[in-house]
């Protein structure tokens, strides 16, 4: 999946000129075929690491609630340090809204912030 990643930009912008001027039938289906592998994988991934963590804790909820939670700061972190070029408004709800869900995450694991 890094992979892909680091080569998505690239390869978008090879299928955007090699679509352009094409129908849109054409188009949504050369973007679905591009795009359907990688989505299964990352789709796949949150039922195999449940199972991992079910298998070692014996707890569906807390091993769901840890997974997402490990997600979404994660996803937080990244809108927030890696796109540098958004502006002060929309960087001080990201910061407001991360600390928010990591507080809730913490809470909801048993972690006390106080």
């Amino acid at each position: 999946m890094a992979a892909f990643g680091l080569i998505s930009l690239r390869l978008f912008h090879w299928a955007a000129e090699f679509t352009a001027g094409t129908g849109v039938g054409c188009t949504i289906l050369f973007s679905f075929l591009l795009l359907i592998l990688p989505t299964m994988l990352m789709g796949a991934t949150l039922p195999l690491l449940v199972e991992q963590r079910v298998q070692s804790s014996r707890d569906v909820g807390h091993s769901v609630a840890t997974l997402y939670f490990a997600n979404t700061l994660g996803s937080a972190f990244a809108c927030f340090f890696l796109r540098p070029d958004a502006d002060a408004e929309l960087r001080s709800v990201r910061v407001r809204d991360s600390r928010r869900l990591f507080e809730h995450g913490c809470r909801g694991n048993g972690v006390s912030l106080r």
